[in-house]
Formats: C-alpha cells, structure tokens, sequence
C-alpha cells in the first residue's frame, strides 16, 4: 500500500541525518525523564483538546475532547483507509515517550505535537459520524467544539505565553553599548529574536545589540560593571 512507500521514503530522505541522532542519543540527557503518571496523561489530552496552556488541569472541556478522540478511534479502527490515524495518534505519543525515558529532553507536550495533529483527525471522524447519523445533535455537538475552540484560544492569547514583541520595542529604544543580559538561553533565544531580527541567529548586521545570558561573578558576560546593562 501506498503508506509504507512513504515510510521507506521518508527515511531515505533523512537517513543523513541519522549520524546526528546516534550521537545525540550517546550524550547524556538534559534532564530527568519525566514520571509515567495519570496527570501526565491528562496533561497531554488537555492542551491537546481545549487547553489554553501546558499545565491546565483537565477539566471537563478536556473531557470532551478526549471523548471524541476514543469514538473516533473505534471507527477508524472499523475502517481500513482510516486506520492510520489510529496509529499515528497513540502510536505517536507512544514512541515520544519511549524515547522521553531513553533520553529525556526537557519534559514538554509540546514534543507530542506531531503525533496530536492524528488525535484531531479521530475527533473530527466523530463529530462526522454524529453529522451523519442525525443533524441537530451533529450540529450542537460542532457548536460546541467550536465555541471551547474560540475560548481557548482567547484564553491562551490573555494568558499564555510571553509576548516578547513590546519589550523588545522597548529596548531597541535604548542606548546600543548597554549589553542585554538574560536570565536563561531562553530568554536569550525569543529576546535575541525579537531585538536583532532573524539575521541574529547568524550573526549579521553591524546594528545588532549583545544578547548574553547573564552568569554569576565579576565580569560575567563581557560586562563592565562600570557601566549600564539590562536584565531581562
């Protein structure tokens, strides 16, 4: 069939950049691997339903989701052209776990993204199924997914992550030969970005302010205490 075509295709397409991931396996860890939990997993279905955030509790919205995502799968699994998803979706998330354990890497739900797009296929299979088999309650239950749609996605731009865009504008404001200083690469990252532009990440333009992480001690990223610095 035409899907394992594509699976030997694609790893003909990145089979040079395996040597990277043997040696990205062979070093150690950059942090502890994440605990097999319940919570872990409602975490996941959370910010994959209708989550406006990584670390929402699951709620009953969740619930919803989660819910369309099961009858999905017992349909797809009846249907030879939609099985797929089947093993996408949970095969997916169980092989990033897998590797999660073997070489952990910051827990984040972001890192089941890839296999979530599958989970949403499985919900949209249900709400199909509902459509079909009778209208209103079709049409009620897509109202309501979009409604927890638009809530959490209203939610998540009020308080979800950073907006880097106004500080930035700030700082592009103030004298160049004041360095930035941020707390952790992270910061450094999104800040840098923001600040200097794409071109940052190379290194280019004569313009681009000094975005270091901050270290401890006297003369720590190449700044003269003498003179004025920004922590961020």
């Amino acid at each position: 069939g035409p899907f394992p075509i594509l699976l030997v295709a694609f790893a003909i397409a990145y089979l040079p950049w395996w040597p990277v991931l043997v040696t990205a396996f062979r070093a150690p860890g950059l942090s502890e691997p994440p605990p097999i939990r319940w919570a872990r997993a409602a975490r996941i279905a959370s910010f994959f339903g209708f989550g406006e955030t990584d670390w929402q509790p699951f709620g009953p919205a969740d619930a919803v989701f989660l819910g369309l995502v099961v009858i999905g799968a017992v349909l797809a699994v009846r249907n030879a052209r939609l099985r797929f998803l089947v093993g996408w979706g949970f095969g997916g998330i169980l092989v990033m776990e897998i590797l999660e354990q073997r070489h952990p890497v910051y827990d984040s739900v972001f890192h089941e993204m890839p296999a979530a797009m599958a989970l949403t296929g499985l919900a949209a299979i249900s709400l199909a199924w509902t459509w079909g088999k009778a209208r209103i309650p079709g049409a009620i239950l897509l109202a309501a997914v979009l409604v927890l749609d638009l809530r959490g996605v209203a939610r998540y731009f009020a308080h979800g992550r950073p907006d880097w865009r106004p500080l930035a504008a700030y700082l592009r404001g103030t004298p160049h030969d004041e360095p930035i200083l941020a707390g952790s690469s992270y910061t450094q990252l999104c800040l840098g970005f923001y600040v200097n532009g794409p071109d940052w990440f190379s290194h280019l333009g004569p313009a681009s302010r000094s975005v270091t992480v901050a270290e401890a001690g006297e003369g720590s990223s190449g700044w003269d205490r003498r003179t004025n610095a920004w922590l961020v």
